[in-house]
This record gives C-alpha cells, sequence and structure tokens, in this order.
C-alpha cells in the first residue's frame, strides 16, 4: 500500500492523517490500537481509507447519531471520489424505525416489539428488524455504543462474529462502566404484577439495595411478560442482575447502579483487530481494554493555538454561590468580549451555569456550554476563545464512589481513572470545539489545572503554553494575541 490510501477521498492528506496512517499499520502486529489524535484534523476519513484498503468488513461504533452522520459523511465522499459501491447500514434505535406509534412511544419498546413480532405478528416489513439483516451483507456497519450494553449487545454478535476490524469512535466514553437506572414509577408497576423484596426495598426508598444476583431467575417474570405482552418486572430484573448494587438518587426519584461486567464484555468483543479512537484518550486507560495494546499519541495538532492557565484563582463548586467571585468572573468575561469576535464560555456543570445566569447575563458575543454536554461535543464553533471555567469534575454520589472502587480490580489509582480523567477529558473536548482553524487560544481559569495538565493529551502539552498568575497580565496577554491572531 501506498502512504496514502487509494480511496482518501482528498487531494492532499494533513501531516496528522499521514500520522494516523503509520499507527494503523501496528494492527499488523497488535490486536487492539490506541489513537489519541487532535481534534477536527480529519480522523474519521484517514482511518476509513485506510480500512476500507486492507480489510473487508468494518464495525464501527459511535457515541451519538450525530457521529454516525460524519461517517456516513465520509463514506459518501469515497464512493463519490472513486466512483465505487460500498454498502451501508447505519443501525437506528426502535423508537426511530419501529412503525408502530404504540411501540415507539412505550417505555419499554424491546419488549413491545418482541411481543408484536412473536404473538400479534405484524402486517408490514419493519424496517428496524430488516437492518440488522442488510447489515450482514454491508462493507460497512455503523451503530451506538447503546450496542454494547446490555441486552442490546445480543441484537449484534453476528455482525461481531463476521467483522473483521472494529472500530472504536470517541472511545473516551466507553471509560466509566454505563449507568443502570431503574425509575421509581416503574417499580410501582413491577409491584402490581409481583412481589419481591427487592422491589420492596426500593419502593421504601432506601439507600442502598444489595443484589444476590444468584437468587433471581428471569423465567417467572417471563411467564409474566408472555401473559400481558409486557411486564416491568421483567425489565428490572434484566437490569438488576447486571450490578451488585443499587442507590437511590432523589434527584431522578430513581435507582442507579454500574454495570459491573462491562469492560470484561468489551474486552471479549475486542478479540479481532481493532481501532480505538479519540482526542482524548490517556495511557492509563488501557488497562480496561486488555492486554496486547498499543498506543500511538499524535505529539500536534494541524493548527498551531495558543494554551495559557491562569493560576490566581481556584473555583470549586462553593465559589460559585460567592457572589463577589461570580462578579469577577463576569467582569473578567465582559473585558475580553471587547477584543474577540465570538468567545467560547465552558462551565462545570449545568448548576454552576444556572448560578451565574442567576446574576449576568452573558455578553451577544459569548457563548456558555456545559463540560460534557452534548454541545460540547461533536461539533464546530467557530469562536477565536475558549475560556474553561474551573475543572468539570463529577459531584460526589455514590455512583461515583462505587464507580472508583468498580476501578480498583484494574488499576491501583481507581480515583484517576473514575474522577479525575473523566473531568480532563470533558474540558478538552469542550476546548477542541474551536481548535478547527488556526490561531486560537484556550484558557484554563483554575490554578488547579497547573497539576491536571499531566494528563492532557500530548497534542494539547505540545501547544504554546503559558502560566499566568496576574489577572491585569492575563487580559493583557489576550488583547496581545486577539492582535496577532486576528
Amino acid at each position: 500500500m501506498s502512504l496514502v490510501p487509494k480511496c482518501f477521498p482528498y487531494e492532499y492528506p494533513r501531516l496528522t492523517q499521514v500520522e494516523v496512517w503509520g499507527a494503523l499499520r501496528e494492527l499488523e502486529k497488535n490486536r487492539v490500537v490506541f489513537i489519541e489524535a487532535p481534534t477536527g484534523v480529519g480522523k474519521t476519513s484517514a482511518v476509513l481509507s485506510f480500512l476500507l484498503e486492507r480489510y473487508g468488513r468494518v464495525l464501527w461504533f459511535c457515541y451519538t447519531h450525530r457521529q454516525q452522520e460524519v461517517v456516513l459523511k465520509e463514506v459518501e465522499n469515497i464512493i463519490r471520489k472513486n466512483n465505487i459501491n460500498i454498502n451501508v447500514t447505519v443501525i437506528r434505535g426502535i423508537k426511530n424505525l419501529c412503525p408502530i406509534k404504540k411501540v415507539r412511544e412505550s417505555d419499554l419498546p424491546h419488549q413491545l416489539c418482541r411481543y408484536y413480532t412473536s404473538v400479534k405478528g405484524c402486517d408490514f416489513t419493519c424496517p428496524y428488524r430488516e437492518q440488522f439483516l442488510a447489515a450482514l451483507n454491508s462493507r460497512i456497519i455503523v451503530v451506538t455504543y447503546n450496542y454494547l450494553r446490555q441486552p442490546f449487545i445480543n441484537k449484534i454478535l453476528s455482525l461481531i462474529d463476521t467483522t473483521d476490524v472494529i472500530v472504536l469512535d470517541e472511545a473516551h466514553h466507553l471509560i466509566n462502566p454505563p449507568l443502570i437506572t431503574i425509575p421509581l414509577k416503574w417499580v410501582k408497576l413491577a409491584l402490581e404484577e409481583v412481589n419481591h423484596e427487592i422491589l420492596e426495598k426500593m419502593i421504601k426508598r432506601e439507600k442502598i439495595v444489595e443484589i444476590k444476583r444468584e437468587k433471581i431467575s428471569l423465567s417467572k417474570y417471563e411467564e409474566i411478560f408472555w401473559k400481558n405482552g409486557v411486564s416491568y418486572s421483567l425489565e428490572i430484573f434484566s437490569k438488576v442482575i447486571l450490578t451488585q448494587k443499587l442507590f437511590y438518587s432523589k434527584d431522578t426519584d430513581s435507582y442507579l447502579g454500574i454495570d459491573d461486567e462491562f469492560h470484561f464484555r468489551l474486552r471479549k468483543i475486542l478479540n479481532k483487530p481493532s481501532v480505538v479512537i479519540s482526542a482524548t484518550l490517556p495511557k492509563k486507560v488501557k488497562v480496561l481494554f486488555g492486554s496486547n495494546v498499543c498506543i500511538n499519541e499524535i505529539p500536534r495538532h494541524e493548527y498551531k493555538f495558543y494554551t495559557l492557565i491562569y493560576s490566581k484563582v481556584k473555583l470549586p463548586k462553593k465559589r460559585w454561590f460567592n457572589e463577589a467571585t461570580l462578579a469577577e468572573i463576569n467582569k473578567f468575561i465582559d473585558i475580553i468580549s471587547n477584543y474577540f469576535e465570538k468567545i467560547l464560555v465552558v462551565f462545570p456543570s449545568s448548576d454552576t451555569l444556572n448560578i451565574f445566569y442567576k446574576h449576568f447575563i452573558l455578553p451577544n458575543n459569548v457563548i456558555g456550554i456545559v463540560a460534557g454536554s452534548r454541545e460540547a461535543e461533536g461539533i464546530d464553533i467557530d469562536a477565536e476563545i475558549c475560556v474553561v471555567l474551573g475543572v468539570p469534575y463529577d459531584r460526589v454520589t455514590r455512583i461515583t464512589i462505587e464507580t472508583i472502587r468498580y476501578f480498583k480490580k484494574y488499576t491501583s489509582k481507581p480515583k484517576v481513572l473514575g474522577y479525575t480523567i473523566p473531568a480532563v477529558i470533558k474540558a478538552v473536548q469542550a476546548a477542541g470545539r474551536i481548535l478547527r482553524k488556526p490561531n486560537r487560544i484556550v484558557v484554563f481559569y483554575d490554578k488547579r489545572w497547573i497539576k491536571l495538565r499531566n494528563f492532557y493529551p500530548k497534542w494539547l502539552k505540545n501547544s504554546v503554553f503559558k502560566i499566568i498568575s496576574s489577572k491585569r497580565k492575563l487580559i493583557d496577554e489576550l488583547i496581545y494575541l486577539s492582535i496577532i491572531c486576528s
């Protein structure tokens, strides 16, 4: 194969894409290849063109439907540029595709689908079921991460078995195990079907419910399902057997747990050539994906940009209730809004954003988003500067503590994997929204980032970097950069 894959859809590759192709050659020697590459440099087209030249069937996992569309668009570019035919199937959920309104709008659509198919029968071809048959004859299958969870993974086992290479795109979303959520309103409906000790504890809102999985059999609840066409008790106990503890959440009036076998199942899936991609994939997470993993860090971004850390302030959540602190943040944003056409401000949580909005309104040329939200990932924002306020640590809940305990079987520093790294990833992903053009500026507005930069991706560490301890010097530096970057 030449340096540039023949089906690459663009006239000239970027240097970063060439580095991605070099990393992918490691698949000849390693089962799993990690690629940490910057945002906005064309990772999707680079990986697709390489794999289509070397492999037959590609199973591509994405985090969202929007990211599925990005993959589909790049495949279409390859087809158009090379005048070739490539069968592609994009797997959608039952709520998107089922023709029966009652199924689409149900709390338990997969149960109703199963019942209609087996008992009532469908009078028409179902596009939801047909897509899985079409996928068996497709060169590229694009699915969301939801199909890595139980019980949905059973729907794609045949696709996993017959594929030649697996891609996990935006793989930082696979670091924490998935949450199991059981709304209290489901528990009430399940108790109308059957009495059970676990359901009774949950309806009393006991803080922690211990699960003895070996004592749970689903056959009784299956009988209820076949009798009624739907069973909340079957749905609940199908979730319960995936975890060891359930914790009551007052915020959502539901019970939460973690799927404690998730990474074990993920390792079993990655038993063939696999590519794990993200702009933020620290080396420490390789322990989750098993042995024979090759790490490739793209050292530099395609574009030059400037990174500043303001070290005079610390913004833990309690500081956001201090009006003087909010006023200082607002004043800073107001000043720099006079020197940049558009500014992106990243708040550490929706709570802190709402607290700020109770006191102040952002200038018209300032966009406020929350780290970790859908607006903070997978889209481009045409701003010259991004200000990351504070550190977007998750609120410490019982689930947070249980997640950290979960990581003890993988690392001696579980807090780093379960608490620190996710916060860094959320901040860097948000900042990456503006790094689609040269001469952008990223400000990390909290002195804690001095230590946390150890967890930055290499391409961010290698940017033009400054630590500034004076507010006056920070503003002067940004005014200067606004001139030279214009």
